[in-house]
């Protein structure tokens, strides 16, 4: 790390989402100020308190988070007068840092917070500002391997790496409706591109992109994010709503990608049970991430677990029994054929042998009445399509949300 009592301070290295993040995360926790110290980088000062600070306080959070980087562990000192460690020495107020991890897991910097005056610091404080870390060091890869992709050949990609990083990648929703009574249960979180200029990019481009370059998995994060935090506000008025997600082939394959998905819930502390998580099928996951016991051990966080697209994928009835699921959705194109007789009996064995197993079903694409009806003789719980609402951006979709009765609404 750069000496931060060395010369000028260097022009602001951290794009401005994990900047916002940081600043976010200070006054989350009561602290006065913020800082980025990157690995063989420049240290950057995020949000500074108007408290002056001494030299000392200065050296002793420079060192403090030198520890930090060398041990990849966070350090917490609720009180550096009292403390013993030689770090704190002459310094006054409280400090806790922690590592920024690449994809690797090794460190690429600390963030750190610091206050003139003491405090406690708890297990939750430390987990919260590891979650704010987990997101800033990723908006923070996405700003290298956009300054990375130079090439002609790379324009569409670098340009899809700078919208997800500035937040030009929002969810729409879609609602979830119960066939029974036409009441909406939950929403899916769909990306769209909304340019600053507010013209709005066709999903069925970018997202192949995204497969493609491998960036599926920073666009996964960025719609997750954004819908658990519009979906915790939401549910204060609709306890019972519910959201689902989408993770890609690609995001199974990483190992850890059940604690991924926690920390997003718990950073916008929305209670998991509220999540459904969708394992689209476009890509069979080829590494270590999706077996049996990480299915369970989302399972056991309190995230639901759906196959999306069900039937025209990878998966197949083995997988039903494979893997502990809560249901799954047939794929938009059963729905267009329902009425003919081969595809009735195909829908109908598909909702048969997840009943047998104890799944719920939904029918996505479901664009007619008649369609709906059918959906529902043939055994499935829920259907999505155009019959009741495309997707919405988040403000028109909470405009949705206002009933008379205080209830979800129903829609048809």
């Amino acid at each position: 790390m750069a000496d931060p009592t060395a010369g000028a301070r260097p022009r602001r290295p951290v794009p401005g989402p994990a900047y916002r993040l940081a600043a976010l995360a200070a006054r989350s926790l009561g602290f006065g100020d913020a800082t980025f110290a990157l690995v063989d980088g420049p240290v950057q000062g995020v949000m500074a308190s108007t408290r002056p600070r001494s030299d000392a306080d200065g050296l002793a959070a420079a060192q403090l988070s030198e520890v930090v980087a060398a041990t990849g562990k966070p350090v917490v000192v609720g009180d550096l007068a009292a403390s013993r460690d030689p770090a704190a020495r002459g310094a006054n107020g409280a400090f806790v840092g922690v590592p920024l991890l690449d994809g690797s897991q090794s460190v690429v910097g600390v963030l750190y917070l610091t206050d003139i005056v003491p405090r406690a610091i708890r297990a939750a404080d430390v987990e919260l500002l590891t979650d704010f870390a987990a997101v800033a060091a990723d908006q923070l890869d996405l700003t290298r391997r956009a300054n990375n992709l130079q090439g002609p050949s790379e324009r569409g990609s670098a340009a899809l790496v700078r919208a997800i990083g500035h937040g030009e990648i929002v969810p729409w929703y879609q609602p979830i409706v119960e066939l029974r009574t036409g009441r909406m249960t939950g929403l899916e979180a769909l990306a769209r591109w909304e340019h600053p200029s507010g013209a709005l990019d066709d999903p069925g481009v970018f997202i192949p992109l995204a497969e493609r370059t491998n960036l599926i998995v920073d666009l996964d994060r960025a719609v997750m994010r954004r819908a658990f935090l519009d979906v915790s506000r939401w549910r204060t008025r609709h306890p019972g709503l519910r959201v689902s997600v989408n993770l890609s082939g690609r995001h199974l394959d990483q190992e850890d990608w059940v604690d991924q998905v926690r920390r997003a819930a718990a950073t916008a502390e929305l209670d998991p049970s509220a999540v459904t998580l969708e394992l689209t099928e476009t890509v069979r996951p080829s590494g270590p991430g999706l077996t049996a016991d990480t299915v369970e051990e989302a399972r056991d966080v309190g995230f639901q677990v759906w196959f999306d697209d069900f039937g025209t994928g990878w998966a197949s009835l083995q997988e039903l029994v494979t893997y502990p699921l809560d249901g799954i959705k047939i794929d938009r194109s059963f729905a267009a054929q329902l009425g003919r007789h081969v595809d009735n009996t195909v829908v109908r064995a598909m909702s048969t042998a997840a009943a047998e197993l104890g799944l719920k079903v939904t029918m996505e694409g479901v664009e007619t009445r008649e369609q709906a009806v059918i959906a529902r003789e043939l055994g499935c719980d829920y259907g999505q399509g155009y019959l009741w609402s495309r997707p919405l951006p988040a403000a028109r979709l909470e405009a949705l949300l206002v009933t008379e009765d205080g209830e979800l609404p129903v829609l048809g």
